[in-house]
Order: C-alpha cells, then structure tokens, then sequence
C-alpha cells in the first residue's frame, strides 16, 4: 500500500498463515500468529524508517533468546 508517498508492507497478525513458533511467555506453543504483535510492530515501524522490509520470523528468532535472558 501507498502512504503518505511511500509503500509499506502491511503484515496481518492474525492471518493463521504466520505459524512459525514464538513461545515468548505463554504457557501454550504459540507462534507469530497467536503471540507476535510486537515482532509485527517492530517490522512496520522498522520499514517505515528505513524503506525495508523485515522478516518476523528472522526478528522472532533473534528476540527469543535475547528477551528471555532479560526478563529473567
């Protein structure tokens, strides 16, 4: 989609297609779907600064073992 003159990739939390595997503090085998708003935050927010697209799954897997060792 076009905003304000630039394109930006629009990525649907809750398309049941997002089912890489994102277990960040739920009890139950989640994935992008079920428990990723703030990957889906992060990659909006990034491709508007930058004018590239990111990857949830590539940033779920990076914040997995980073935010679990900060949250301890």
């Amino acid at each position: 989609m076009i905003y304000n003159g630039k394109a930006v990739t629009i990525l649907n939390q809750r398309s049941r297609l997002w089912t890489h595997p994102y277990d960040y503090r739920t009890p139950q085998k989640a994935t992008l779907s079920s428990a990723g708003c703030g990957v889906f935050s992060i990659c909006h927010c990034g491709q508007w600064l930058t004018g590239k697209a990111f990857s949830p799954e590539e940033l779920a897997d990076f914040s997995m073992p980073v935010s679990y060792t900060h949250l301890r």
